[in-house]
């Protein structure tokens, strides 16, 4: 495991240099390609708050100065669409017995880039043509059915019969060919939706190891100046830190974990943790109205017994 003191400045030179050290990308970030696999988890927003996360796992296609390089159709968080903000999860390594583990996260914004930014631009040839003949196979649908129907939550065409996967085949095999002989403009990819993105991490963080290690996992960090622009130096972090969950009160003895404090209340209306719905007892509000519930049918059982009592 590398120690701070052997790290590079910018996270992104030190991914960089490991990554080539493996032949995932050579020394300027550009990957290598098939058969080498080098692939993020990107995880983005849904477009409504009480939407679900979107998460998809991305080719890389190189890693520069600013950040991570990625091609997708459409929207980085695919037919559900999201936000601008990111983060995403790199994997390497097999744990526990590859020689190496590691696990690189990073926060960011997602910015879309021009094709020219994003060169070369044949190193995603086969994604090309899979998008291409996918936005063909759409096209052709809704020209002879009038809608793409049928389609899922998402809105992503089904492929419900054997004569549309063999249409879709077809489709794939006919714009490779055309690709192979030059034909495949880039308009055309363009407007078949294929788009490339940046992630630019403000953010990173490296995991390296396992609790089978020797000396166990090491984790670093580095933050990006908001003003400067620059990136602080590596920072070792607690590999397996465990948050106070009822906040910084000082007392040792308050700090162990309380598995009632990770379960929510709901209170006027809203959620509030347990921690800040207790009342003057250490109860929480439901305890107390549960309670006087229970002390309010205790004395009306009272009441009629004296009543009958008395007749």
């Amino acid at each position: 495991t590398k120690g701070r003191a052997s790290m590079k400045a910018s996270p992104l030179d030190e991914f960089i240099a490991r990554s080539h050290a493996r032949g995932q990308c050579d020394k300027h970030g550009v990957a290598t390609g098939f058969p080498v696999p080098w692939a993020f988890t990107l995880a983005t927003p849904g477009p409504t708050p009480d939407s679900h996360p979107s998460c998809r796992n991305i080719g890389i296609h190189h890693v520069d100065a600013e950040g991570f390089v990625f091609a997708c159709r459409g929207h980085p968080g695919g037919a559900a669409g999201g936000g601008s903000l990111a983060s995403i999860c790199f994997l390497a390594g097999n744990y526990p017995n590859a020689g190496f583990e590691e696990q690189w996260r990073a926060e960011g914004i997602v910015q879309p880039l021009d094709v020219s930014e994003a060169t070369p631009l044949n190193a995603d040839q086969d994604l090309q043509v899979q998008i291409v003949a996918s936005a063909a196979f759409s096209e052709a649908r809704r020209a002879k059915s009038g809608s793409s129907d049928p389609v899922d939550t998402n809105g992503r065409l089904l492929l419900p019969t054997d004569e549309d996967a063999a249409t879709l085949d077809a489709r794939v095999a006919a714009v490779e060919t055309r690709r192979a002989a030059g034909k495949l403009h880039a308009d055309e990819i363009k407007r078949a939706g294929f788009r490339w993105y940046r992630l630019a991490p403000s953010r990173v963080e490296v995991l390296a190891g396992g609790p089978s290690w020797p000396h166990g996992p090491t984790r670093h960090e580095w933050i990006k100046s908001a003003h400067a622009g620059v990136w602080t130096p590596p920072t070792r972090v607690l590999p397996y830190n465990v948050a106070d969950v009822e906040g910084p009160t000082g007392n040792a003895a308050n700090k162990s974990f309380n598995v009632e404090a990770r379960v929510d209340v709901k209170r006027d209306g809203g959620w509030d943790s347990p921690a800040s719905a207790r009342g003057g007892f250490g109860w929480t509000w439901f305890e107390m109205m549960l309670a006087a519930y229970a002390l309010g049918v205790t004395a009306a059982c009272v009441l009629l017994l004296r009543m009958s009592g008395g007749m």
